[in-house]
């Protein structure tokens, strides 16, 4: 499975369901599906990683890779809506993303790399524009994940 499939999945195992307004919620890769408009939708996206590489006391390479996802949480506003129902929806769900990585996210191991997901950068940015049709409201968070090689 991808570091994005095990984050997603994590993050769907760990949802709480009494979240207000976020029954029925898509967890995917990539963007907004506008196959499921009125559905809010939580979508990871890939983005480039950090690579440092230290020298160990034995002389061999380190290299510690920081992988970057964006978590973007999707709510589409009814067309004639003020959209304050839908903004809540998306609030509670940028909380609940970030209550979720807040209490951990296992490192993996054996045959896969070492990967340790690392707390959201930011409390998340408002992303939605008004002037496109259909309105969706849309908070972006960062994730920082850290991988470890030698």
């Amino acid at each position: 499975m991808t570091d994005i499939g095990t984050i997603l999945t994590y993050l769907q195992n760990r949802w709480a369901q009494t979240t207000p307004g976020t029954a029925g919620i898509i967890f995917k890769e990539g963007w907004f599906d506008a196959l499921f408009p009125y559905s809010p939708q939580i979508t990871l996206t890939d983005m480039a990683s950090q690579v440092n590489k230290n020298f160990n006391s034995s002389g061999s390479v380190t290299a510690f890779y920081r992988p970057m996802y964006v978590a973007n949480v999707w709510v589409q506003i009814p067309q004639g809506e003020s959209g304050t129902y839908e903004s809540q929806i998306a609030e509670n769900m940028r909380k609940e993303i970030a209550r979720v990585f807040r209490t951990g996210f296992p490192t993996y191991g054996g045959s896969l790399t070492p990967f340790k997901l690392v707390l959201p950068l930011d409390d998340g940015k408002v992303r939605n524009d008004p002037n496109m049709i259909p309105v969706v409201v849309r908070y972006e968070l960062t994730l920082v994940g850290v991988k470890q090689n030698e």
